[in-house]
């Protein structure tokens, strides 16, 4: 079974077993009970370049044996010192963390565009986005949960002077999975919320992340925390398999496709293992008629392509008035020829690399079997360089709704371009998805609130909404996942309920 943590991620690393000479030496990637240790043998993952296509090194895979100790050394500190930390000691503990990540922010930085392909123009953006986070986390260890850590029940009839008490406990052992395209970020979202509560984590990062992770949890280690309140795990199907199907794990907290979501709830389902996942997306982007094209097509273009389109909540499903949609296509030419896509040092460059040769052979073929079909391209970037793995930012048309194109999360800078008559048939195409992660819509305020609610998706933006907000919940529905991540919502995520009742 598969564990990769992104659709695009899929042998995204290229991977072989080797022992030849490489650029950088055999990576250590096992952190557990604070304590690095190499892995069982000389051989790995070999890492290479979205860039250049050229070996950036190997990375080692954990044992079963190192994947049950991690776990077990995360249960003895849930047991044991970490259980005597205070609320103001683990804020603490984030703040730090916050402090940490800044000082360091060109370092981890140069990490995610060497090894990923980001651009340089959104690689430091890992870092900000994390520190937001581990500074929102930090207020909420304080304040606890929804609620309070204890809630006391007002009386209830039926219980007469019974008194009546919430206790919110943390969950317990948390596998933190966080996927590629955003490492930094994403790690820190569970690891933040599973440190504000109480809880431990073992942490397993995509593959060609694990340099960046392994920075990261060097970080982590600065802060004194107590042994196996933090530990790391690296490597691919096999290692993803011992560690969601442990009995010692309490949470898995996952993002990535739905695909490998769907198949870690078979992994967790023998111990019933909460699972919090959040997968793909195929948002739709609405623009209702009369809709100010010139700076709706701007933002609308850059949040499809930007990052190569390595993004879960990409608007790559635009839906136009019939009124609008000529135009639309003749303003989009200029746009889209005139993006920058190739060099990640480039600070003009708005979409590097795809991870892997055989994704960006896959979303190739896929666009010409559309057009083979039928479709027909609006506009597509026309320099593009030939080494690398890199994609040309296109928008097509003529498709049908129903068509994989439209269906499939592509995880690259590709959108389609859908024609609408009202807005009962915009809501329509807009729903047609297995898909239910976010959506936009430009136009009239009004208009737009009154058909936000009507489209299934977790979030809506509306004429382009604001930047993502850490006390704001994030998640999906369908097959966009379960539970949430961020806000008061996701913050619960991390916390079990008991009951404690006193006798009358």
């Amino acid at each position: 079974m598969s564990v990769d943590h992104e659709e695009a991620a899929v042998d995204s690393t290229t991977t072989a077993t080797t022992t030849a000479s490489r650029p950088f030496a055999l990576l250590t990637t096992s952190f557990i009970d604070g304590t690095w240790e190499d892995g069982p043998g000389d051989s790995g993952i070999q890492l290479v370049s979205p860039v250049s296509g050229e070996l950036l090194g190997t990375v080692a895979h954990s044992s079963r044996s190192q994947v049950e100790r991690a776990v077990a050394a995360a249960r003895r500190a849930l047991d044991g010192p970490w259980r005597d930390y205070s609320p103001q000691d683990r804020a603490d503990v984030l703040r730090a963390a916050a402090e940490l990540l800044r000082a360091n922010q060109a370092e981890l930085g140069e990490l995610v565009l060497t090894d990923l392909g980001t651009p340089i123009s959104m690689s430091a953006a890992n870092t900000t986005g994390a520190t937001d986070v581990l500074a929102y986390y930090a207020e909420k260890a304080l304040s606890g949960p929804r609620g309070g850590y204890i809630e006391k029940l007002p009386p209830h009839p039926a219980t007469g002077a019974a008194p009546s008490e919430l206790h919110r406990i943390p969950v317990g052992v948390v596998a933190a999975m966080p996927a590629v395209n955003f490492p930094i970020a994403l790690a820190v979202w569970k690891i933040g919320g599973a440190i504000a509560s109480g809880c431990t984590t073992v942490l397993m990062p995509s593959p060609p992340s694990a340099r960046i992770i392994v920075r990261l949890v060097e970080l982590f280690e600065q802060l004194g925390l107590p042994p196996g309140v933090v530990n790391l795990v690296c490597g691919e199907r096999e290692v993803g398999q011992w560690l969601t199907s442990d009995p010692g794990v309490d949470l898995v907290s996952f993002t990535g496709s739905d695909s490998v979501g769907a198949q870690i709830l078979e992994q967790a389902a023998p111990h019933l293992t909460k699972a919090v996942l959040e997968l793909g997306g195929k948002s739709p982007n609405i623009f209702l008629p009369g809709t100010d094209l010139e700076a709706a097509l701007l933002l609308s273009v850059d949040k499809f392509t930007r990052n190569a389109g390595q993004q879960c909540g990409a608007w790559t499903r635009m839906l136009v008035h019939e009124s609008q949609a000529d135009e639309v296509e003749r303003r989009l030419i200029p746009l889209i020829e005139g993006l920058r896509v190739g060099d990640p040092r480039d600070p003009e460059t708005v979409a590097g690399p795809v991870l892997n040769r055989a994704h960006q052979v896959r979303v190739q073929k896929m666009v010409d079997a559309a057009v083979a079909d039928g479709a027909r391209v609006v506009a597509r970037t026309p320099d593009v360089p030939g080494d690398g793995f890199f994609i040309a930012p296109t928008v097509v048309t003529d498709l049908d709704p129903d068509a994989p194109l439209c269906q499939q999360e592509l995880f690259a800078p590709i959108a389609t371009l859908h024609r609408y008559s009202s807005l009962d048939e915009a809501i329509a195409i807009a729903n047609n998805s297995s898909y239910g992660l976010c959506a936009n819509i430009y136009g009239d305020e009004a208009t737009a609130r009154r058909i936000a609610l009507r489209i299934r998706v977790g979030t809506v933006t509306i004429n382009g909404g604001g930047a993502k907000r850490p006390d704001a919940p994030w998640g999906g529905r369908l097959r966009s996942g379960l539970g949430t991540e961020l806000g008061e919502d996701g913050f619960s995520e991390f916390f079990d309920t008991v009951h404690l009742q006193g006798a009358t």
